[in-house]
């Protein structure tokens, strides 16, 4: 599975689950690091960041400081395709959605 894949299916499974997402098509003049999505519900104003690679891609040493300093105050996530076959992405992504609904 691409990068690219695994994005269209987490933004897929996002707005299904009730997040409005924002991915920057063109991030050449943003500053190095930043998450690749960023997912918010539409609710509750959930705040979730994410940096997708794909099997063989490499977290570099910009993107695990955002992801670190994100992550004190907010969910931030590193997730591959390992972890949309255990299934991970979705237990993150419908929390939300069975909490509503319950």
């Amino acid at each position: 599975m691409t990068e690219a894949q695994l994005q269209q299916m987490v933004i897929d499974l996002a707005k299904w689950c009730g997040y409005f997402y924002f991915h920057d098509n063109d991030s050449r003049r943003n500053r190095r690091g930043f998450p690749d999505l960023t997912l918010v519900h539409q609710r509750n104003g959930r705040l979730i960041f994410a940096e997708l690679k794909a099997d063989k891609g490499r977290l570099r040493p910009e993107q695990k400081a955002w992801l670190e300093a994100l992550g004190v105050h907010h969910e931030a996530y590193l997730w591959t395709p390992r972890h949309w076959q255990d299934e991970t992405i979705r237990r993150v992504l419908t929390a939300e959605t069975r909490r509503a609904v319950a």
